[in-house]
């Protein structure tokens, strides 16, 4: 019988290292590395894979498959420690086990939902970390202050979620990102995505209210849907290549609301990549030039630069499809504006959203130049549209003749919503080279209006 118990267990064990999983069968020696030498009075519970800080009272249980240990929370407990580090790696008779992941709710006794706690102001992670799996950090509303070691490379959804973090930089080394990694993050002021990374996800830092400053390196080609959505208090977003000119023409896709700052601190001109434009990819801040560097091919035209109140400026370097533009690009702008397209494509974009059957579209913008032709008098026919629509207290408007940077004629008219072009005769006192079309409120201050291009010599007959 004892021969027959002695088969059987050695059977159990090769099938056991077959499998890749370690059993300790009894209780061995411990000794554990870690970066700052807190685990120097450790145990090891073989039984239970148990490992324990007994200096710093907490503990993880650990579960080893191909020699590398992935750590969990060793009880439905909470963990009080206002310092928690995990180890390096750990030694149990002669076998090292280098710590390699970190699983969900780790120092919240694993219960989900997650617990919230304020008691871990500080989690120390050690190189050579690859992995922290989903909801691993969250609802640790007190934790101010976490490393992240340039060997990571996957980080789970909602890992750092409700976390009480001031900063954090992500290493460019991360490939796989889950959702909501910092959602609801009410503390996080500042985010670093390190070179490398090249998508950053959904809602990634979804609700962070305080966040004001997220710095993006040039590798980054996509930012998704909500990435930054409801993080009201953004001031600086990606690269400044020159005062207050912010540089994202590496990125050539944008999610639904994927900047959604609702404030006007951030202020300036964006240089975007994207090719697509779509339904409020940016929406409520302070920029008042935006420019596409890139042909832009597709554009969904429901409120694309919603409650952008400051925005005067589109510039398509390349432009788009002849009908891109079309009334509810800015339903909620309160200035008109300037759109600046290519030379070679006025023509064509003209006819396709300004002709006479087609003055509707630029009601939302403010006004609108038809032509410009030499008339009677020496003076100038401009035909125009001007509305009141969304330029407010707008009742009149200023046809402006020029030659070069000089006004050599103008006009005041009545700004009125119309759908059909009205002709003026503009006396002019020079050489005519473009013109341009101002709104004047009930105060008499001048507000810039919509304007389709600048005349220049070869247009004005």
């Amino acid at each position: 019988m004892k021969k027959l118990f002695s088969m059987l267990l050695v059977c159990v064990l090769v099938a056991t290292m077959l499998s890749g999983v370690t059993v300790f069968a009894e209780a061995l020696p411990v000794t554990v590395d870690s970066v700052d030498g807190s685990w120097a009075n450790a145990t090891w519970d073989a039984a239970t894979s148990i490992l324990t800080n007994v200096d710093g009272g907490y503990a993880f249980k650990a579960t080893i498959s191909s020699g590398k240990a992935t750590l969990s929370a060793a009880s439905a407990t909470l963990i009080t420690a206002a310092s928690v580090t995990v180890p390096t790696s750990f030694t149990v008779g002669e076998t090292t086990y280098p710590v390699v992941a970190v699983n969900g709710y780790l120092l919240t006794g694993g219960l989900t939902p997650a617990v919230t706690t304020t008691d871990v102001k500080t989690v120390v992670l050690p190189e050579g970390l690859t992995t922290i799996n989903a909801n691993a950090f969250r609802s640790l509303t007190g934790l101010s202050t976490i490393n992240l070691p340039s060997t990571l490379t996957s980080i789970g959804g909602y890992a750092f979620a409700g976390a009480g973090l001031t900063s954090v930089t992500i290493p460019g080394t991360v490939t796989t990102f889950g959702t909501y990694v910092f959602s609801g993050c009410a503390s996080l002021l500042e985010i670093t995505f390190e070179e490398g990374i090249a998508t950053i996800p959904d809602r990634t830092c979804n609700s962070c209210s305080a966040l004001t400053t997220v710095n993006i390196p040039s590798t980054v080609t996509t930012i998704k849907a909500y990435s930054f959505y409801n993080c009201k208090f953004i001031e600086s977003f990606g690269a400044e290549i020159s005062e207050d000119v912010w540089d994202l023409s590496h990125v050539t896709s944008m999610g639904q609301e994927a900047i959604y700052v609702n404030n006007t601190g951030w202020t300036g001109e964006l240089i975007l990549g994207i090719s697509s434009i779509t339904k409020q990819m940016i929406r409520g801040t302070g920029l008042d030039k935006i420019t596409f560097v890139n042909p832009v091919t597709s554009i969904n035209a429901d409120n694309v630069f919603y409650t952008m109140a400051n925005l005067r400026t589109l510039v398509f370097e390349q432009g788009p499809a002849p009908t891109a533009i079309k009334s509810t690009w800015s339903a909620k702008l309160t200035p008109a504006l300037t759109i600046i397209y290519p030379d070679d494509q006025m023509d064509s974009f003209k006819a396709a959203n300004f002709g006479t059957t087609k003055i509707a579209a630029v009601m939302s913008f403010g006004g609108y130049i038809g032509s410009v032709v030499a008339g009677a008098e020496g003076g100038y026919d401009v035909t125009y549209a001007v509305a009141n629509y969304k330029a407010k207290n707008v009742d009149k408007a200023i046809i402006a003749l020029f030659n070069g940077d000089d006004m050599v004629g103008a006009k005041v008219v009545d700004a009125t919503v119309g759908t059909t072009l009205t002709t003026v005769n503009v006396p002019v006192t020079g050489t005519v080279t473009s013109a341009k079309i101002f709104l004047l409120d009930g105060f008499g201050n001048l507000k810039p209006a919509y304007v389709n291009d600048t005349y220049t010599v070869a247009d004005i007959g």
